[in-house]
């Protein structure tokens, strides 16, 4: 008879991965839900050099070096007053520099790793949540069910084990959608230092990826649908496919952890990429539901206490979060700019 998991992590984000590498690199029996096969390219390519040291301890920090050929000691600000580098800052070791690297790239290294500590990874969409007595112990899926001690979901910003649960989300903007995508051109260097462009009507962020690619993120401060394409500082170059939207809606789960269960990145909370630090996000959120996971399967901690805790802490960091971006659009939205002035994050999860 086969034995159920510790644990089980729903989604092969950056999220669940690092999620998934923690719990089995503790010993825990772990099973990662990839259900989305990772085939379609993402935005969030650029990484703070915050995630550097979360890379060590995931063990892939080689790895990514590797393959990050571009890295970045800080980004240009642009407005219509002026043009300044805004550089990271230094240690003895050195400035800190980021990481500038194909989503898809990360990917396979983070999930190269689960599989080398030890992570069963299964092709398989997890349906919905299983639960008894008001506790999640499990997830349905098409071919099976599985039974767990704890269940990190890591869904993304689709909110599956929120929503199945007919938990409430909290939506703190008006609709907000990035347009993204990508381009090609021998003079990609220019942006290998990348760009921050803010004015009345949004901003727009461009990085060199590739040799010769560059990835480029839109939003417009309109409450209109309005479909931004490739930024014009791109005239030049030859664009790749046609432009992609998300919809980065402000957005938190009321709960970020519970009986038998935590959320990870995008699955508790949603803000838009002006916040910079996303994957950082996305990966610390998941070792942080780990360790918890850790402290209460092994070590006997209570488990409410834990999560009151997590959440506690997701609550506060997303305060930190937004308390920058109201800063930054009430600087720069023109009138019909997004609303969240009177309605933010902030006054929802406080």
């Amino acid at each position: 008879m086969t034995q159920n998991p510790d644990i089980v992590v729903v989604g092969a984000g950056p999220a669940g991965a690092a999620a998934a590498i923690c719990t089995a690199s503790a010993g825990l029996r772990t099973v990662l839900l990839d259900g989305d096969g990772g085939v379609d390219e993402q935005p969030g390519e650029t990484l703070h050099p915050g995630v550097e040291g979360l890379f060590r301890e995931l063990g892939v920090e080689n790895a990514v070096k590797a393959a990050a050929k571009i890295r970045h000691e800080g980004h240009w600000s642009e407005t219509a007053q002026e043009r300044r580098f805004l550089r990271f800052g230094r240690d003895r070791n050195g400035s800190w520099r980021g990481f500038q690297i194909r989503r898809n790239d990360l990917r396979q290294i983070l999930l190269h790793r689960a599989d080398q500590v030890g992570v069963s990874i299964r092709r398989e969409r997890a349906a919905k949540p299983i639960s008894e007595s008001a506790k999640i112990c499990g997830v349905q899926t098409r071919k099976a069910d599985i039974g767990c001690r704890i269940l990190i979901d890591a869904s993304g910003g689709a909110h599956w084990s929120a929503r199945a649960a007919r938990e409430r989300i909290d939506v703190a903007s008006s609709p907000l959608v990035a347009w993204y995508g990508w381009a090609r051109s021998p003079f990609a260097a220019r942006f290998a230092a990348p760009v921050f462009a803010v004015n009345g009507t949004g901003w727009t962020w461009i990085a060199q990826v590739d040799s010769e690619i560059c990835a480029w993120v839109r939003l417009g401060f309109s409450q209109t649908a309005e479909r931004l394409g490739p930024p014009p500082q791109l005239a030049e170059f030859d664009i790749i496919g046609r432009e992609r939207g998300a919809d980065v809606t402000w957005r938190t789960a009321a709960a970020h952890a519970g009986k038998g269960f935590f959320r990870v990145g995008d699955a508790g909370a949603v803000l838009d990429p002006g916040a910079s630090h996303g994957v950082l996000r996305a990966i610390m959120t998941g070792m942080v539901a780990a360790r918890y996971s850790f402290q209460i399967l092994k070590m006997g901690q209570e488990a409410s206490a834990k999560a009151a805790s997590y959440d506690q802490w997701i609550k506060q960091m997303l305060n930190r979060d937004v308390s920058v971006l109201r800063k930054l659009y009430r600087t720069y939205a023109t009138a019909g700019g997004p609303a969240f002035a009177s309605s933010t994050v902030a006054d929802q999860i406080s």
